[in-house]
C-alpha cells in the first residue's frame, strides 16, 4: 500500500479550508450583515428550521468568525466538527420528513439528486473531512499543536521493513 505524499494532501486541506472558509464568510456576512438579523431568522423560519430566533444569528456568527479560521487554519476541527453538525441539521429539518415518506428508492433518489440537497451534501463531506482530517501542514494549527500522530519520528521507525534472516 503506498502512503499519498503528504505535501499533496496538506495542499489539498489548504485548497479545501480556502474554499470552505470564503463561502461559510460569505455566507456569515450575508446573513449578519446584509439580510441582517430579522431577514435570516425569516430566512430559518421559512426553511421550518427550529428555534430561528436561537440558531439563526448563532450558526451566522459561527459562518462569520468560523470561516476565517478555516481560512487561516486555526481551531479547524473545533470549527469543522460544528458546521458539519450545523449543515446535517439544517439537511435532517428541511429534508428528513421527506426521505422517510419516500415509498420506492426511485422516489428517494430524486430528492438526493435535488441540486440543494447535493450541496448540503457536499458541505457535509467537506466539513467532516475536515474534521477529521484536520487543517493540514500549511496551517496556524500546525505552528500550535503537537506533531499530528503520522509525523511522530517512531512511526517511521515502526514502517520500515523488517530485516530478513539469512538462511543457514
Amino acid at each position: 500500500m503506498t502512503r499519498a505524499r503528504p505535501h499533496r494532501t496538506d495542499t489539498a486541506l489548504l485548497l479545501l479550508r480556502l474554499l470552505l472558509g470564503t463561502l461559510l464568510t460569505l455566507r456569515g456576512y450575508q446573513h449578519l450583515l446584509v439580510l441582517g438579523i430579522e431577514g435570516t431568522v425569516a430566512e430559518w423560519r421559512s426553511l421550518g428550521l427550529p428555534y430561528p430566533l436561537l440558531f439563526a444569528p448563532l450558526l451566522s456568527l459561527l459562518e462569520l468568525v468560523g470561516g476565517p479560521l478555516l481560512i487561516l487554519g486555526m481551531a479547524t476541527r473545533p470549527v469543522a466538527v460544528m458546521a458539519t453538525l450545523a449543515v446535517l441539521s439544517v439537511l435532517v429539518f428541511t429534508q428528513g420528513e421527506a426521505w422517510l415518506g419516500a415509498t420506492s428508492a426511485a422516489e428517494l433518489i430524486t430528492q438526493v439528486l435535488n441540486p440543494t440537497v447535493q450541496s448540503w451534501l457536499l458541505l457535509v463531506a467537506a466539513t467532516l473531512t475536515l474534521a477529521i482530517a484536520g487543517a493540514g501542514h500549511f496551517s496556524v494549527d500546525t505552528q500550535r499543536l503537537p506533531p499530528r500522530r503520522e509525523d511522530h519520528p517512531l512511526d517511521a521507525v515502526a514502517e520500515t521493513k523488517p530485516v530478513k534472516k539469512r538462511r543457514k
